[in-house]
C-alpha cells in the first residue's frame, strides 16, 4: 500500500499529486496529515522544553518547531496504520 500524506487545508496540492499518480496508474491511499499549526504550545514545549530550534535542536536529536513535530506524528500514524493493517 503507498500513502501520500497531504494536509487536509492543501486540497490543490492533492489534485496536483493525484493526476500524477492517475497519469502512472500508482494506487495510492490520501492520509491526512497533522498540521503544525494545530499543536499546543504546551504539547510542543513537552518535547522542547528548552525552546532549542534550527540546526542545534535537528543536531541533538530534538523537535525543532511545531511543523516538524506534526511531521514526525503524522509518519507514526501511517506506521501505526500500516500494522494494525498488517502491511509489510
Amino acid at each position: 500500500k503507498i500513502y501520500c500524506l497531504n494536509l487536509e487545508k492543501r486540497k490543490d496540492r492533492w489534485v496536483k499529486v493525484s493526476d500524477q499518480f492517475n497519469r502512472f496508474s500508482i494506487n495510492v491511499e490520501r492520509f491526512n496529515a497533522i498540521d503544525g499549526q494545530l499543536i499546543s504550545d504546551d504539547e510542543f514545549n513537552s518535547v522542547n522544553p528548552d525552546g532549542i530550534s534550527g540546526k542545534d535542536a535537528s543536531s541533538s536529536g530534538i523537535i525543532e518547531n511545531k511543523n516538524a513535530m506534526a511531521c514526525l506524528l503524522s509518519h507514526i500514524n501511517i506506521i501505526k496504520d500500516a500494522k494494525k493493517n498488517g502491511y509489510k
